[in-house]
């Protein structure tokens, strides 16, 4: 698959999920008779639809990509829209419980989260594969000598 094919159908998703924001946004401010859509909310609007997309892409997997892509946006993805995540509570915390001090190191701890996640997930698919091998050469084995 081809970038610009996947940039466009992430620039889907993501008009797809601001408009339905926004709809839920008008429908809410119509019944309340708000008038004036605030520039903090349209821009909490286009954040959650923007991790929205990236969670979206992170774990559904409907595009053909081989496995190490997969892995490879599993990772950027998920990590994107919790960097997201992140500058939404930073930007919008009502009792800013979430500073500027806090916010970076919060960042780092989730990449290195994430970095030892995907080498334990690495390792342990090696050591599985390697198992699944010496068992099929097991079985191989067996079969060969019944005849």
């Amino acid at each position: 698959m081809k970038i610009n094919e996947y940039l466009k159908f992430m620039l889907k998703d993501f008009f797809k999920a601001f408009g339905f924001l926004m709809i839920v946004v008008t429908i809410y401010f119509s019944s309340n008779s708000i008038a004036v859509i605030e520039t903090s909310l349209l821009w909490q609007v286009i954040l959650l639809s923007s991790a929205y997309v990236f969670f979206k892409f992170a774990f559904v997997n409907k595009y053909d990509l081989d496995k190490k892509t997969q892995n490879f946006n599993l990772f950027i993805f998920s990590t994107l829209a919790d960097v997201i995540i992140f500058v939404w509570l930073w930007l919008f915390s009502p009792n800013k419980a979430v500073d500027s001090n806090n916010i970076l190191l919060y960042i780092i701890i989730i990449f290195a989260v994430k970095v030892v996640v995907y080498a334990m997930m690495y390792i342990d698919g090696h050591a599985q594969a390697k198992q699944l091998n010496e068992r099929l050469n097991k079985y191989k084995k067996e079969q060969t000598n019944k005849f």
